[in-house]
């Protein structure tokens, strides 16, 4: 017997998630053609991009890119190209990264070409392009926040000689030097291009992953402990990954059968009005703001979270928010307001990811800007990024997760014993052991802490 669907801000959403952009284009490129000859000798490329940010009183020189690498030819029909980046934290800052940027294989055949390996996707005509030959230093912020970037995979395309232009692509979707594809799902992107007249080109592309991810997700918890669930009771559990706030909205409309959530005033509020009847107590962690190297707000040493939500409006640094309602942006919310602002900053330094929390820390590396995230999913993705802890320890970074079974009275198609059922395990001794464990092998500590039985009024 299925469990409808378990609402949480930790699982990953079946129906899947889609990106539309409509744009105007650059000419089409000729079609791929085969030489009879080519030259197998490497062209060494590579540049220099320096960055100078003076915010208030805060002044930085950083290097934004530096990348060097080689091409060539394998064949008539096959070439390469390798190509790695260093980039700096910043004047002071001792953290900087090198990362290959592209390692593929290019295969060509007349109207036909593939490529395979870590290169661009093919959705923005901005992002294809070389930043080289832009006409503004930086992409704008829609491409870096809605255009895939670099990843892992696999791309056709078929150029009818100017006319038509077709591009096609099956990536990991976990982004820049991430081959592993620890979710196990797929990230499909195509894009057209079409000759509308002389000199004018309509496009359009596309993006689509089946499952999305969320806090919890990232950090991996349910891919361990739902097996154990299942292999016990029979029961098959479909996972939907929302914010904490969609997945209460899904509870109180009976689209779910249990709902595990992050954000404790509006789960008060909707048990006081009796769409749950049972609330219940499962583990913590804790937020924390973190930053790159160069810390151009100057947080740094600051166990405030409001004082430091101050600093950043004051020194205008650059600020990525979820914008998504999950538990973790309504913590933000509250932060923002006891600082102060009756709405979060609506400014060019504040911008909102409207994604999980692991594309929101990458966005904020992108941005060497702050956010606020869970411990669990920063320490998962830590060594993959160059953003480090600030503000850390303070009552108001306290994250609470409760389980809330919903009022059959108000949904009555759901499964209210297999709700019941999935809670009571997340409660039960052993699943605790196994929250309570879970991390210590990878990070030498728990990502979360085991709670059940204790008072669930926090």
């Amino acid at each position: 017997m299925p469990i409808g669907a378990l609402a949480a801000s930790l699982a990953a959403v079946r129906s899947g998630s889609l990106v539309l952009v409509l744009t105007t284009c650059v000419a089409l490129g000729a079609p791929a053609q085969t030489p009879a000859s080519v030259s197998t000798t490497p062209k060494l490329t590579g540049y220099i991009q320096a960055r100078f940010q003076a915010i208030g009183d805060s002044a930085v020189f950083s290097l934004r890119r530096v990348r060097i690498g080689a091409q060539g030819n394998l064949t008539t029909w096959a070439s390469y190209k390798v190509q790695a980046e260093l980039r700096s934290g910043g004047t002071g800052a001792t953290a900087s990264t090198v990362a290959a940027t592209d390692l593929y294989l290019a295969l060509t055949h007349h109207l036909w070409a593939a490529t395979i390996g870590q290169s661009k996707t093919p959705l923005s005509v901005e992002f294809i392009r070389s930043s080289t030959a832009l006409e503004l230093p930086e992409r704008s912020m829609a491409v870096d926040s809605l255009s895939p970037n670099r990843d892992v995979g696999v791309k056709l395309e078929w150029n009818s000689a100017g006319t038509v232009a077709l591009q096609g692509g099956v990536f990991n979707g976990d982004g820049i030097n991430r081959a592993a594809n620890r979710d196990k799902r797929f990230l499909y992107m195509g894009r057209a291009v079409v000759r509308a007249a002389k000199g004018a080109y309509l496009g359009v592309s596309a993006a689509a992953k089946p499952d999305t991810t969320t806090s919890t997700r990232d950090a991996g918890l349910l891919d361990s402990l739902l097996p154990v669930f299942e292999r016990q009771t029979h029961y098959t559990v479909k996972v939907i990954a929302v914010g904490s706030g969609q997945a209460l909205a899904m509870g109180r409309r009976g689209d779910a059968d249990v709902v595990l959530s992050h954000a404790p005033e509006a789960e008060r509020a909707l048990v006081d009005s009796g769409y749950f009847v049972r609330r219940r107590i499962v583990m913590h962690n804790e937020f924390l703001i973190v930053g790159a190297a160069a810390d151009p707000a100057g947080l740094r040493g600051l166990s405030d979270p409001v004082a430091a939500f101050r600093k950043i409006a004051e020194r205008r640094g650059t600020f990525v928010s979820r914008g998504d309602q999950s538990g973790t942006h309504q913590r933000e919310q509250l932060l923002w307001k006891r600082a102060g602002f009756a709405d979060p900053p609506r400014s060019d330094w504040y911008l909102e990811s409207g994604q999980g929390m692991g594309a929101t820390l990458q966005l904020a590396e992108e941005k060497h800007g702050y956010t606020l995230t869970d411990r669990a999913t920063y320490l998962t993705w830590r060594d993959k990024l160059q953003l480090f802890p600030m503000v850390e320890g303070d009552s108001l970074l306290y994250n609470v997760y409760h389980v809330l079974e919903l009022n059959p009275k108000n949904a009555s198609r759901i499964n209210v014993a297999g709700g019941k059922a999935l809670a009571d395990f997340l409660l039960a001794p052993e699943t605790q052991r196994l929250i309570g464990e879970y991390g210590k092998g990878r990070f030498g500590q728990s990502l979360f802490v085991p709670d059940a039985g204790k008072d669930a009024s926090r």
